[in-house]
């Protein structure tokens, strides 16, 4: 568990030359039963596989595209993050 407001760096992946910045506040989650910050986690979880399953916290702030046939995710900022 994790301190509602715990101050934590914002999160900078290079993925094929680009870089997807992952903001601070979207990777703590708000898991109390009323959803008053009493209970967080960190939204990361370990993993023992050799890969990254990136999932929420990356695809709030991004339109992603994927093309499993090609083996190809894309993704555009949308207006929130572009600020």
């Amino acid at each position: 568990m994790l301190s509602c407001t715990a101050k934590l760096p914002s999160l900078a992946l290079a993925i094929d030359k680009r870089w997807l910045v992952i903001n601070a506040s979207d990777m703590i989650l708000d898991i109390s039963a009323n959803q008053d910050k009493t209970l967080c986690m960190l939204s990361f979880l370990p993993n023992t596989s050799s890969f990254w399953v990136l999932g929420q916290h990356l695809y709030k702030d991004y339109y992603v595209v994927h093309d499993p046939d090609n083996f190809v995710m894309s993704f555009a900022p949308t207006e929130e993050r572009k600020k």
